[in-house]
C-alpha cells in the first residue's frame, strides 16, 4: 500500500508562500496561527478568498477597500479583522510576496 506523500510547503524569506497553488484551508489556518489568529471567522475567510480570487483573475493586488466593499463590510474591514493591515491577510491567503512598494500601501 502506498503512503501519501507529504508535500513540503516552501516559504520565501519574508514568510510568503512561494507557490500560491499549494495553498489550502489547513495551510491558511497554520498561517493564521502564526499571526495569533486561532479561529478564522466567516468574515476573515471572505476576505482571504476574495484576495485570492482577485489576485488570480487580475494578477495584482486589489485596492483593499474594494475587498471590503465586495463583502459588504466597513471600508476598513481589513484593519478590523487582521493585524498589520493587509499584509497579514495577504500572507494567510497564501499569496506571493507583493513587493516593497505594494507593502507600503497595504
Amino acid at each position: 500500500m502506498d503512503t501519501p506523500k507529504k508535500t513540503m510547503i516552501e516559504y520565501d524569506d519574508e514568510g510568503f508562500l512561494v507557490d500560491p497553488a499549494s495553498w489550502n484551508e489547513a495551510i491558511a489556518k497554520q498561517l493564521a496561527r502564526q499571526h495569533d489568529i486561532y479561529n478564522l471567522t466567516e468574515q476573515q475567510w471572505s476576505i482571504i478568498l476574495e484576495l485570492r480570487y482577485y489576485y488570480f483573475v487580475h494578477g495584482a493586488i486589489p485596492p483593499l477597500s474594494r475587498i471590503c466593499r465586495f463583502n459588504d463590510m466597513d471600508h476598513y474591514c481589513i484593519d478590523t479583522f487582521f493585524s498589520n493591515r493587509g499584509i497579514t491577510a495577504w500572507r494567510i491567503a497564501g499569496l506571493p510576496y507583493p513587493g516593497e512598494e505594494a507593502i507600503a500601501y497595504m
